[in-house]
């Protein structure tokens, strides 16, 4: 399982998916043209899928 760098926990696939679903409802849904790089929402999603993707590897 992956591991969660912030906390040193590991999270299983399901506790990575419902965060994903749980950003999706805290996103304003500014679109990409407006959405900046520095937004923490967009920030964590990311880390959020790099860390899904990590356990696929």
């Amino acid at each position: 399982m992956p591991i969660w760098k912030y906390s040193g926990k590991e999270v299983s696939e399901e506790e990575i998916y419902m965060a994903l679903n749980a950003i999706s409802y805290l996103c304003f849904k500014c679109g990409q043209a407006t959405c900046s790089e520095d937004c923490p929402i967009r920030k964590l999603a990311a880390e959020l899928k790099a860390l899904k993707e990590s356990k696929d590897e």
